[in-house]
This record gives C-alpha cells, sequence and structure tokens, in this order.
C-alpha cells in the first residue's frame, strides 16, 4: 500500500486527524493526549502545538492512517503523538516527521506506555523499528509519577539537615556553579550526553539557560546543610487546584551518598501538597536507581514508564 503524507493546513483539521488515530497504546497520557478539549488547548496560540508540526500518513481511500505530532519546548521540537493502525503507515509517518525535524540541533522523539513496557516490548516493537529505521535510537527510559497527594506521602523530619534559599534573581551567580556540581557526575542520562557533547563548562551554562526559558526562576532553590556553599538545587512549580511538577533535583558530586536528594524531594513534595495542588508530576530515569528509590521512600508511585529516543548521530556525537 502507498500512502501520502500530509501536513494539515489549520488547526480544526490537524486534532481530527490525531483523534482519529489510535494509539499504539493505552495509559492515561495516551488518553489525555487525544482529548478535544485538551488538543484545542495545546494548540491554542501555537505556541505548543501547531499544524506545521504534525505529520498524517493518508491511505488509498484518503483517511488517517498513522500520525505523528510533536510539542514545542522552547526552540526544541519533542515528537510524542503517535498514532496508528497500520504498520507501514507508521513507518512512513515517522520517516517524514523526521526529516520534518532534521535541521533542529535537539530533536527528541517521546513516547509515554505502561508501567513495565521498555522501548522493546512486543506492543512497542513497531514503534522502535519505525524510529530505528528512521535513525533514532534510544537516550533512556524513565519512570513517570503522577499521583494524587494522600497522607502517606513523607514530610521532612524535624531534624532534616537542609534549608532551601531562593535565587535572588535569574542571575544569581550562585546557580551556574551549582549547577555544574551537580553535573558532574551524574547519573541522569540526559545530563551525562549533553556533558559528553559539550564539555561540563558550556553543560552547565546551557542547562541553566534551558532552566530559566522553561520556567520562571522563582522556582529554583538552593539547598544548603551545616556549610556556607549549597549542596545540591531543587525546583518544582505548582498552583492550587492543578498538577504540582517536581522539576529538578540535584545534588553536588561531592555531597552525594547521604540522601540529601531524598530530603531535596521531601521539601518539594511538601511545598506542592501545602499549595494545595491537585497532583504531583515528576520523572527519573530507571537506571538512576538512588533517585528511583528516593521517590518510593517518600511515597510517590509510578504511573507510566517514558521512552526517550534521539537521533543516532547526535547519540554518536555524545559517546565519541
Amino acid at each position: 500500500m502507498t500512502f501520502t503524507i500530509i501536513q494539515p493546513a489549520d488547526v480544526d483539521t490537524a486534532i481530527d486527524c490525531l483523534r482519529r488515530v489510535p494509539p499504539l497504546v493505552d495509559c492515561p497520557t495516551q488518553r489525555r493526549q487525544r482529548d478535544p478539549d485538551g488538543l484545542s488547548r495545546a494548540f491554542a496560540g501555537g505556541d505548543f502545538r501547531r499544524p506545521d508540526l504534525v505529520w498524517v500518513a493518508l491511505g488509498d481511500e484518503g483517511g488517517p492512517r498513522a500520525a505523528v505530532a510533536g510539542l514545542l519546548t522552547g526552540a526544541q521540537t519533542v515528537l510524542d503523538f503517535f498514532g496508528a493502525d497500520d504498520e507501514e503507515a507508521l513507518a512512513a509517518v515517522v520517516a517524514a516527521a523526521t526529516a520534518g525535524v532534521s535541521d533542529q540541533e535537539w530533536p527528541e522523539a517521546c513516547l509515554y506506555v505502561p508501567p513495565g513496557a521498555g522501548v522493546d516490548s512486543p506492543e512497542l516493537r513497531a514503534w522502535a523499528r519505525a524510529l530505528r529505521d528512521a535513525g533514532w535510537d534510544l537516550l533512556v527510559e524513565r519512570h513517570h509519577y503522577d499521583l494524587v497527594p494522600h497522607p502517606g506521602l513523607a514530610a521532612p523530619p524535624a531534624d532534616c539537615p537542609l534549608h532551601l534559599e531562593p535565587l535572588v534573581g535569574p542571575e544569581d551567580p550562585r546557580l551556574e556553579p551549582t549547577v555544574r556540581d551537580v553535573l558532574a557526575g551524574s547519573l541522569d542520562v540526559a545530563d551525562r550526553t549533553l556533558t559528553a557533547r559539550v564539555g561540563l563548562e558550556r553543560a552547565a551554562r546551557e542547562t541553566v539557560r534551558d532552566l530559566l526559558a522553561s520556567d520562571p526562576w522563582q522556582c529554583l532553590h538552593l539547598a544548603y546543610d551545616a556549610g556556607s556553599e549549597p549542596v545540591g538545587l531543587v525546583s518544582w512549580i505548582g498552583a492550587p487546584g492543578g498538577p504540582g511538577y517536581v522539576l529538578q533535583v540535584g545534588v553536588v558530586r561531592g555531597c552525594r551518598g547521604r540522601r540529601y536528594g531524598q530530603r531535596l524531594l521531601e521539601l518539594a513534595t511538601c511545598a506542592l501538597v501545602e499549595a494545595g495542588c491537585r497532583s504531583l508530576v515528576a520523572d527519573v530515569d530507571i537506571t538512576n536507581t538512588p533517585m528511583a528509590a528516593a521517590f518510593a521512600r517518600v511515597g510517590w508511585t509510578v504511573a507510566e514508564q517514558r521512552i526517550d529516543m534521539l537521533p543516532r548521530e547526535l547519540l554518536l556525537a555524545a559517546a565519541g
């Protein structure tokens, strides 16, 4: 069968196409992505989803057989919406979407799947094959947390050894050195990949830039113990009645092994609960076993898995 690849001319056509292709797997994120109200909000204003970041494979009968859509995070596009009722159509539309983001410095592909489902699971075989054939490879698999606050969530003990200080502004001179020391020896795969690609100093500058571009600088807090230098940082954002996000938890290299990551997570969790957030959301690499264990001890439960892919040449360049 042959397929015609199109990019919808307007928002309504884009939403219609995305809703008509079935998800590759069933999980909460896949269902939310296809919610009509959610799609309308995502396309509103053109600063999150746009018709020119939607690729659709039409079958001989003219209907959509597969679709891929990207979302914007700053200047980066993440291909995060995949749907298909035909494996060949999926391969064709993934190839087209890959070509559409090939001029970007750091495109990613991301899929949310049920807990325990990995990139090589039988139900994801067609998706993984399509991406690998188009030049992508696995960056990392992550635990995705999305839970309703409950009394079992741990609160920081009275003798918590850490206290937090907000930044004095986006140019706070303490931020970049702390980020650099968090990146050094980090277990986070994305952090390690960035550091390997551009070096530690530039990785710190780019990470600070991305942190400040993604969320208000007031989200970031530096952590101190009894010493005069920061031992880590933590970032969160949330509002009453909405979701609360733990955005970043990091401990500097010389202070690891003291469960400071858990203490920072506890402090962020309590702040979001006290703010009246209706849900708590975060991600952590499956391979980052100390941080995954900290989430479990604090009372967070895994809702889904998240699989992130990168273009093969980026991974090879970082490895080299």
